[in-house]
């Protein structure tokens, strides 16, 4: 299934950018955001779970590195 969407910015920032390729397969979620500062972009890609009103997974930057993210329904 795939789902789109606008997340609002962090760090108080009021900017918007697009989710591209989001998928939902069960409790498996992915999906990419495609930031630009400076006049250049680049695209983070996200992968994990949901369980209740909780996400958790891994964030991948253009560079290859990787970082752990997670989420919390309001």
């Amino acid at each position: 299934e795939m789902t789109m969407g606008r997340p609002g910015g962090g760090g108080g920032e009021t900017r918007t950018v697009e989710i591209a390729d989001g998928k939902v397969e069960g409790d498996e979620i992915s999906f990419s955001l495609v930031l630009g500062r400076g006049g250049r972009s680049f695209t983070m890609t996200f992968a994990g779970s949901v369980n209740g009103n909780e996400m958790k997974g891994s964030v991948t930057n253009p560079r290859g590195g990787e970082n752990p993210f997670t989420g919390k329904r309001k």
